[in-house]
């Protein structure tokens, strides 16, 4: 049976025809349904009669009586009762009142709830901000019967107002297979960020995501463990910080195969086909692509973030332009000295808006990096230093005679490459000095891994209308 915090509260008309009424009741009592979003009813005046035939069905009574205005604040004063004694993920209702309630609830208390209005029948409505603002914008679905009751509400002057949200049922009678299909991905795709998607790739929600971690390592020697020591470090952290951080790792077509490691972390694991050497710029442009995050932080396989400092870039707002420098920490004196040139906690959408590094200098070693910060700095990026309290430690236990790689280190090559580009870009301005290589190769993902609970979002009411401030922000 699926969680109370699924089900569906179905809100019945009074004098409800029961001709229309019981195939809704059929279709959403059904178990392709029922098992993941468990039915209750709303009932009142005759409604009770009509749902005599489903038993088991948990019922509640709701008072509709008075006027207009007394009928809709019974109804929201329900709906809002019965959500605190048991919340529901959504109203289905199956008349304009009951919409215009269900609307007005939500607009009121903004509950974690959606809505969806069953249309039986065409019905004329008038049209008016109320109608908009309570049947259109405040109604997650405006679920047609038929594909010819959805025409038919269109020809009668409502398109405008009714099929901004629609969900048209194709299949001949409500419950009709493909019907039941249909509303289970609505259903899914409404309360289950992450979740199957039949013959389709899941779909696998990151937004929760706040840092993407990405290194990249070539072994050509003797072990592996240099890159799996890493990641079984760091899977012993706080399992809440682990919840928002992305691992991106990317095997540099190196000779010795990995099979990635399953630590209960965020993980991609991509490698690159081609045996391009000292391609590491390539590899870091790879892994920012399948970034989750706007935040990342770039690093080398040798250097090792204590929690402390993977909690503060966590909790760090956007980098915007800034791309920060760490200090880096003796692990035994405690002595901070100058950071590694090539490690960056970076905005990805800065790192992309002006293309990455620079992929004419793979093939060869060296001046990436230090060409990289120069041309973003160029474009108006800034550079400095994090937060000082916050470094990192070289892995001095790494043996590099049989744990790494032994790729010779001469810039002869590219030196002239970046003399060029440094004269390009000083002569021509603009973004002249970077080739725009970029992914120049192929690559596979090896997997993806997910941790299993994703933590529960702050509720942030305010945050959308404070857009004119965020407007003005310098990035």
């Amino acid at each position: 049976m699926g969680s109370s915090a699924n089900s569906i509260l179905l809100v019945l008309p009074e004098n409800a025809d029961a001709e229309l009424i019981k195939p809704v009741l059929g279709t959403l009592s059904d178990t392709r349904l029922s098992r993941e979003f468990p039915l209750r009813l709303a009932l009142s005046g005759d409604a009770a009669d009509v749902s005599a035939a489903f038993p088991g069905l948990e019922r509640r009574q709701v008072r509709r009586a008075g006027g207009f205005v007394a009928r809709l604040v019974g109804l929201i004063r329900f709906l809002r009762d019965e959500y605190r004694r048991q919340p529901f993920k959504f109203v289905v209702t199956l008349d304009s009142e009951a919409q215009q309630a269900a609307g007005c609830w939500r607009a009121l208390f903004s509950p974690q709830a959606f809505n969806l209005r069953f249309w039986l029948a065409p019905e004329a409505l008038q049209k008016s901000l109320w109608q908009r603002f309570t049947l259109n914008r405040q109604t997650a679905c405006n679920v047609f019967a038929s594909v010819e009751l959805a025409e038919a509400m269109g020809s009668s002057g409502n398109h405008d107002l009714l099929l901004d949200n629609p969900l048209i049922l194709r299949g001949q009678g409500l419950q009709h297979e493909g019907n039941i299909r249909c509303l289970h991905a609505a259903l899914a795709a409404l309360s289950q960020p992450t979740r199957q998607r039949g013959q389709l790739k899941p779909a696998i929600d990151a937004s929760h995501i706040r840092l993407t971690y990405i290194t990249h390592y070539y072994l050509n020697q003797d072990r592996t463990e240099t890159i799996t020591a890493l990641l079984e470090a760091y899977a012993a952290y706080d399992p809440e910080l682990l919840n928002r951080i992305h691992f991106v790792v990317v095997d540099d077509a190196s000779p010795l195969r990995i099979n990635p490691p399953d630590l209960g972390l965020n993980l991609t694991w991509l490698r690159i086909r081609e045996d391009i050497r000292w391609n590491q710029g390539g590899a870091r442009n790879l892994g920012v692509t399948y970034a989750k995050s706007d935040n990342i932080l770039l690093t080398d396989l040798d250097l090792h973030f204590p929690e402390a400092t993977l909690r503060a870039l966590v909790d760090a707002g956007p980098c915007g332009k800034n791309i920060y420098k760490f200090m880096e920490q003796d692990r035994h004196s405690g002595q901070l000295r100058k950071g590694h040139p090539n490690t960056f906690f970076l905005s990805r959408a800065r790192f992309l808006r002006f293309y990455g590094y620079d992929e004419e200098f793979a093939g060869n070693y060296g001046a990436e990096d230090f060409r990289f910060v120069k041309f973003q700095k160029s474009q108006g990026s800034r550079q400095k230093y994090f937060d000082r309290r916050h470094t990192y430690f070289v892995r001095t236990e790494i043996d590099r005679k049989r744990a790494y790689h032994s790729l010779p280190r001469d810039l002869s090559a590219n030196t002239p490459v970046d003399s060029r580009k440094r004269f390009e870009n000083e002569q021509f301005g603009h973004e002249y000095g970077h080739s725009r290589m970029f992914l120049d190769f192929t690559w596979d993902i090896v997997c993806q891994q997910r941790r299993r609970n994703a933590p529960v979002p702050c509720v942030d009411r305010g945050w959308k209308r404070r857009w004119i401030m965020r407007s003005l922000l310098p990035w």
